[in-house]
């Protein structure tokens, strides 16, 4: 079962471990046995068969001594118990009388008796049990043979915990790779290849299959990426080659009204700026620069009074009330881009409000919270699963307002790239409400 060995398999690593830990077990009988034995041998203990083997010749000559191993008691004529060994008890003593056998745990006691010419009684009570080969060490040691037999029950146990430490091992240093190639495809390090050096045939077999799907996930992901570094790429030449026409185009309504007071012309340069910002916007969706490369510690408050001038700014030319809740602390963000999320999201707000538009920035331990809500018609079904899709919009034509569905996507795809998310929901007394949700770089201080 080394580095170098051939996989075995799971049915194969179990029957090992029931043979080795078997014939282990077996070979700790053996040496059991062995030892018993030898301190028979060694007169440390005597036969179980002893005190059956001598209860003729101690009950004819009883004045020789009775051995220790062995309960008495005599009787007179009349049945009155006149002694008895000092480890018999009087309702022991009154049993024997009786003469039957009495079985208790862990020993079935025998009984033997004689009767004398002057009437007495002499009974013998003992048992088949390995005694001691001494008076002292029966008396005073635990019971040979049922000490005997939990060392031989602890012997097995530690046999059998032994082995089946050694074989959990040998199962859990290949759970353990398949844990750590899982996680690695958790965290997205697809470019470490999975170990394959699995003993145990059936998870190297898991093994093969996680490497496998590894292998198809990069793969995947990379073809993925070029096509996105592609689609962006496209885009930016796209949104590059339009500023071409589009400035021959504002350059024309310029001079047209310059001329003469054309309102067609003064619409035409109202659309070219629009259409320059959506071509700014898209140009900087279409930027591959991660938003960690520039975060930057920010004071919140600083963050929420910008945010409220915003506000204001897009909400007092419309008559709208505009309202404000900011918190303290700092946050780990970059500031332009998330000032621009906010922006659009202000901004579809107050295109959207009836009388109310209302920012609220709030901060906990493990999250910043940055809400706009209006009092307009909300959103409906398809916006609520589609909002912040790329050029998604629920009108079915341009509004002069030049809306076109890049506010909201530019505002997810910020939340997202600084590890939160957006969230879109419709207010319970009518109205939506867009949540951008960020983790919390530290935790608040009081």
């Amino acid at each position: 079962m080394g580095k170098g060995k051939r996989p075995i398999g799971l049915k194969t690593v179990f029957l090992r471990f029931l043979v080795v830990t078997g014939a282990a077990m077996a070979a700790a009988g053996v040496l059991w046995w062995l030892g018993i034995g030898i301190l028979m041998n060694m007169g440390a203990v005597l036969p179980a068969y002893t005190a059956e083997k001598n209860v003729q010749t101690v009950l004819q000559t009883p004045e020789a001594g009775i051995p220790y191993y062995y309960k008495w008691a005599f009787f007179d004529a009349d049945g009155e118990l006149t002694a008895r060994s000092a480890d018999m008890s009087v309702q022991e003593a009154q049993k024997a009388l009786q003469g039957r056998n009495a079985a208790h745990i862990p020993y079935t006691d025998y009984y033997a008796s004689r009767v004398f010419e002057d009437g007495r009684m002499l009974i013998l009570q003992y048992d088949y049990s390995v005694p001691y080969g001494s008076a002292w060490a029966q008396n005073h040691l635990p019971d040979f043979q049922i000490s005997m037999f939990c060392l031989l029950i602890l012997a097995w146990a530690g046999v059998a915990a032994l082995f089946a430490h050694r074989y959990a091992r040998l199962l859990e240093g290949d759970a353990q790779k398949l844990t750590e190639a899982v996680k690695a495809i958790e965290e997205e390090r697809l470019d470490i290849p999975v170990a394959q050096n699995a003993r145990v045939r059936e998870l190297g077999g898991a093994l093969a299959a996680i490497e496998h799907l590894r292998a198809s996930l990069a793969q995947s992901l990379k073809k993925q990426w070029e096509m996105e570094q592609q689609r962006s790429r496209e885009m930016a030449a796209l949104a590059h080659d339009l500023k071409t026409p589009l400035t021959i185009i504002r350059g024309n309504a310029e001079l047209l009204m310059e001329e003469e007071e054309m309102p067609e012309a003064q619409a035409i340069f109202r659309s070219a700026e629009h259409m320059y910002g959506y071509i700014e916007r898209l140009r900087a969706m279409t930027m591959q620069e991660k938003a960690e490369d520039k975060k930057q510690k920010r004071d919140l408050a600083e963050f929420s009074e910008d945010w409220k001038l915003m506000g204001q700014g897009l909400c007092a030319p419309k008559g709208l009330t505009f309202e404000a809740e900011s918190a303290g602390g700092t946050c780990l963000v970059e500031r332009e881009r998330l000032s621009r999320a906010v922006f659009n999201l202000l901004d579809n707000a107050a295109r959207l409000a009836r009388s109310m538009v209302r920012l609220e920035v709030s901060r906990s331990d493990q999250e910043i919270r940055i809400a706009v809500e209006d009092d307009g018609p909300g959103f409906t079904k398809e916006a609520l699963c589609r909002a912040g899709e790329l050029f998604f919009t629920e009108e079915k034509e341009r509004p002069r307002d030049g809306h076109s569905g890049l506010g909201l996507a530019f505002a997810r795809q910020t939340a997202q790239q600084h590890g939160g998310y957006l969230v879109f929901e419709n207010r319970k007394n009518g109205g939506a409400s867009a949540i951008i949700v960020l983790p919390a770089a530290e935790k608040k201080r009081d």
